[in-house]
């Protein structure tokens, strides 16, 4: 199990860095973004670099499930690979033509509702559409359709510097009384770069935090997954309240 893992990783990696040279000359000319009150960037630079991952991760999903073809016993082959295409191409939209929020999220439901309808999980959610729409991404289904909750919750905890950081932002949002919808640069990450951080050391920083916990739970289980979560949970508040620009100020910003 873990060589198929190792070598989809290494491919999709080198993949991603193939890919990424060559689509960003073309879209330097094509698909710029020109820097607004929000933006992390001061000089126009190309969108659509996303691109290169949705195609990646379709690839190589379909590798390892070629590979590993009980990996996912419950979830029909040829569905995961194709899971992330629709929200690639509802992205690539947006980077196009800056399409309204409600179109985006529409296309993160949607994507999910079809994983859950498709699956052979005998659960009555096909009867209850609004229970589907709280799931609110692809993500979520497929926890769901983990074999035991102990892998789910393996699933979730690998995503933990994301999904912390998500989790403590909105919130604060909501009692700050802002409109948790709207665009905005309070997200840990952005606070970092806001205090002096350059793009590169924060990418490095979530990717070697995903990776370490992605590693912790194929080498070591749950209990080693659970004591670095939580470790790394401390160390994003820490992080939080003594490097990044403080919440209070950037919302002022």
């Amino acid at each position: 199990m873990l060589l198929p893992v190792a070598f989809c990783l290494a491919l999709s990696a080198a993949s991603c860095w193939i890919l990424l040279r060559a689509l960003i000359p073309k879209l330097s000319r094509r698909l710029l973004d020109q820097p607004n009150a929000r933006s992390s960037h001061r000089q126009p630079t190309p969108r659509g670099g996303g691109l290169a991952f949705v195609v990646v991760s379709a690839g190589s999903s379909l590798l390892a499930f070629v590979w590993a073809a009980n990996t996912f016993p419950a979830l029909p082959q040829s569905l995961l690979p194709l899971a992330a295409l629709p929200l690639g191409t509802i992205g690539l939209l947006d980077d196009r033509l800056n399409l309204p929020a409600s179109w985006r999220y529409g296309a993160q439901l949607l994507t999910a509702s079809l994983i859950l309808w498709l699956s052979p999980i005998s659960l009555p959610w096909q009867m209850l559409p609004l229970v589907i729409v709280f799931l609110g991404a692809v993500f979520a289904g497929l926890v769901l359709q983990a074999p035991s909750w102990q892998e789910a919750m393996g699933l979730l905890l690998v995503a933990t510097p994301l999904l912390g950081d998500a989790c403590l932002c909105v919130p604060r949002r909501l009692l700050a009384g802002q409109r948790v919808f709207q665009a905005h640069r309070l997200h840990l990450f952005q606070r970092l770069h806001q205090a002096g951080w350059p793009h590169a050391r924060v990418s490095t920083l979530y990717i070697a935090a995903t990776a370490v916990l992605a590693l912790a739970l194929l080498w070591g289980g749950l209990p080693w997954l659970i004591t670095l979560a939580a470790f790394q949970l401390l160390l994003g508040i820490w992080l939080d309240q003594r490097v990044a620009v403080p919440f209070a100020i950037a919302s002022r910003s």
